[in-house]
């Protein structure tokens, strides 16, 4: 039963990034007017299954500048995203207390920012370094903030329910609920936080050398770490990881509705409003404790 958990956890973060993409680009072509993908299956349900099996077949070119350790990083970061499906506070599959989650998940999330700086770095184009520096910059600046917003309810002793949340000021919560949420955009690169990509002045960002299932490991770890930082930001503020998808509903609207915000507001951002907010709020709550 032990095992079975444990795969069953990395098998349904899989299928829920591949039907996720299918959903994102449906409710995208409903904002625009159009119909989106809607031709193999009902309702388009075999195209997650057709896009993966088209990329898992493209022929994987590597430059002839960079050596083996090239294709290591991808298969390493999409491995990290699934250790962490498999520790998921969720009740089911579930062996890992929502407190150790937490920790492992900022570890984790650290080891993927830093494994897409070494995949760049050994790409040998200019490209994909430029795009993971202003990964990593923005990863570590917001990885402050995000980590500070779970203060406020490990400071009350347990986790947010609805009905503790009314009990606190909305003055109070409300810029956390916000702030966490923002968090959320920058730390999982998107809209109107998604400035990393650019592809205007960065071509592809770090994938611009990758094909094939290189590309592919990269893709499904980035959007398997957005579902895992729903889920743990539903499970600390709502104790509901149902919670998720309202969140995930957020996150696809907002890149509909918001334009891409400049880097280096971002970054303003970061360190001279979000980081010191979140640090007086987080004094505040253990002294309303």
């Amino acid at each position: 039963a032990f095992f079975l958990r444990t795969l069953l956890g990395p098998l349904f973060l899989l299928l829920l990034t591949a039907f996720f993409t299918l959903w994102e680009r449906r409710i995208l072509g409903a904002t625009q007017s159009r119909m989106g993908p809607a031709r193999t299956g009902f309702a388009g349900l075999f195209t997650p299954f057709l896009d993966g099996i088209k990329l898992l077949l493209r022929e994987v070119h590597q430059p002839t500048s960079v050596g083996a350790p090239f294709f290591i990083w991808p298969s390493l970061a999409l491995f990290l995203v699934l250790v962490g499906g498999s520790l998921s506070p969720r009740g089911y599959p579930s062996f890992c207390r929502p407190h150790l989650f937490f920790i492992l998940f900022l570890v984790l999330g650290g080891f993927l920012a830093w494994l897409v700086a070494l995949g760049a770095r050994t790409s040998g184009s200019g490209y994909p370094l430029l795009r993971a520096r202003r990964r990593v910059r923005q990863r570590v600046g917001y990885e402050l903030v995000w980590s500070t917003t779970f203060f406020f309810p490990l400071a009350l002793g347990a986790f947010l329910t609805p009905s503790t949340t009314l009990a606190w000021p909305m003055r109070l919560v409300g810029p956390f609920w916000l702030g966490a949420f923002f968090c959320l955009l920058a730390e999982t690169h998107r809209a109107p936080a998604d400035t990393v990509e650019r592809e205007s002045e960065l071509v592809s960002g770090y994938t611009t050398e990758l094909a094939g299932w290189a590309f592919t490991s990269f893709f499904l770890a980035e959007v398997s770490h957005l579902w895992l930082s729903c889920f743990l930001l539903s499970s600390f503020w709502t104790r509901s990881p149902r919670a998720a998808l309202p969140l995930i509903w957020l996150v696809v609207l907002r890149r509909a509705g918001l334009p891409r915000i400049r880097y280096d507001a971002i970054m303003d951002l970061c360190w001279k409003v979000g980081l010191p907010a979140t640090l007086r709020a987080s004094l505040m709550a253990f002294f309303l404790r």
